[in-house]
């Protein structure tokens, strides 16, 4: 989780400081002759089908598989819209609304529990093992369950909907930091 957040920091400082020298092209302009070159290899390379698929690749799999391989594909176009939407709404600050960067770690980590589960099960079925059946219902019932938890993460990012005790944490924190911040004690010394 702390990993993804330096992630999305870190792009969301890349965008912002790729915007500015864009914006002051003729002061930046080996940046910006820079852009234009991968401008025109990235749309060389779409050229090709192996460059970027799109979600083609979720065609082969097997047809018992359609329905995660659905709910993956929305998943991951819902990761790409929140992480857009949080360096949107946030930039660089994001990594201080911390209670957002968790939920999209969350929806991360759905995304990779998805992929895992139907290659394996695709495996499994192509294989043709004893237990695939057994595979193939799991794999259904983790996909469903990953689709339904990214779905209230993305309703809770934007702020659709609110959890109570997160709510009062965020009064908590924000009193705290009012009144500069946390007075923390170690829990060696002696409480008086």
């Amino acid at each position: 989780m702390l990993l993804a957040s330096y992630g999305l920091r870190s792009v969301g400082r890349w965008r912002y400081d790729h915007i500015v020298r864009l914006r002051l092209n003729r002061i930046y302009p080996l940046h910006y002759m820079k852009y234009q070159f991968a401008r025109f290899r990235r749309r060389f390379h779409l050229r090709y089908g192996q460059a970027y698929d799109g979600f083609k690749s979720l065609q082969d799999l097997n047809p018992l598989l359609k329905d995660s391989a659905n709910r993956l594909e929305k998943v991951l176009e819902t990761e790409t819209m929140m992480a857009d939407y949080i360096l949107r709404l946030y930039g660089k600050e994001c990594v201080k609304n911390q209670i957002d960067m968790n939920r999209f770690c969350s929806i991360t980590v759905n995304a990779f529990q998805m992929v895992s589960v139907i290659s394996r099960t695709n495996d499994s079925l192509s294989r043709g093992s004893r237990f695939a059946t057994q595979q193939l219902r799991l794999c259904e019932s983790i996909c469903r369950k990953a689709h339904q938890e990214v779905n209230s993460l993305e309703k809770l990012i934007e702020g659709i909907e609110e959890i109570a005790e997160e709510r009062r944490t965020k009064t908590i924190h924000q009193s705290n930091m009012r009144f500069d911040g946390y007075f923390a004690r170690p829990t060696f010394d002696r409480v008086v």
